[in-house]
């Protein structure tokens, strides 16, 4: 029988140093890591420059205008340029400190930016890129709170392994007939589009059914408690 209570020890391609790094997180059970939900995600979907305010992130699909410069300044430090032809717009593209990235571009090439939007100066700061014959990045990126040598990307993969080899063992602790009244994911299918949402609308779905899940049972403790409290005041 798949049960995830197991240690984390025992996911294949979990070795002693992660499990103890995953230890000081708190994740000390294949459950714990499959319930470690991400705090925010990155919205990687396409926008019209036109609709994006002042400073906010945005994923924007164009092709490279000019040819990309590369400058030097102070020890270590780079800032990679380039003109991006996005629609009607023609915005400046700046990577800082990513200098191997040079190689990665080229006049005519089409490519996906994603970074923060200056409108008065029509540039974005770049953090990321995907070429156009990548494979298809998810709209929605999950960013976890991590600690010590862990890091998002490597978590990412973990919660992978566990569900890849643990998946079939997540039970619902939520009888059917509240599934079924109130449209809710069973808990699979919940956890899964937290960790790897398919869009908008699966993420909704998902964050849905385990605020029900948080607030049944907070609602189930407190019941437990006034019973308790009551059974003590007549004793």
């Amino acid at each position: 029988m798949i049960n995830i209570s197991n240690p984390v020890s025992h996911l294949k391609g979990v070795g002693a140093e992660t499990t103890e790094a995953l230890r000081d997180m708190g994740i000390i059970t294949v459950g714990d890591l499959l319930h470690y939900l991400p705090y925010r995600y990155e919205d990687y979907r396409l926008k019209d420059l036109e609709e994006v305010a002042q400073d906010e992130r945005v994923t924007v699909e164009g092709v490279i205008h000019s040819t990309p410069s590369l400058m030097y300044y102070g020890k270590k430090k780079t800032r990679l340029t380039f003109k991006l032809l996005v629609g009607r717009y023609l915005v400046s593209v700046v990577f800082f400190n990513q200098h191997y990235l040079k190689s990665k571009f080229a006049l005519g090439q089409q490519v996906t930016i994603s970074g923060k939007w200056d409108r008065n100066r029509q540039t974005i700061t770049a953090t990321t890129y995907k070429e156009r014959n990548d494979q298809q990045q998810q709209e929605f990126e999950p960013v976890y709170s991590t600690k010590g040598s862990v890091t998002v990307k490597g978590l990412r993969k973990f919660i992978q392994l566990a569900f890849s080899q643990y998946g079939q063992g997540i039970r619902d602790n939520l009888p059917a007939y509240l599934l079924q009244k109130y449209r809710l994911l069973p808990k699979k299918d919940a956890l899964r589009a937290m960790h790897f949402p398919n869009g908008a609308e699966d993420m909704k779905q998902a964050r849905r059914r385990m605020a029900y899940e948080e607030l049944l049972l907070f609602q189930l403790k407190m019941q437990a408690l006034r019973k308790v409290q009551r059974e003590g005041a007549l004793g």
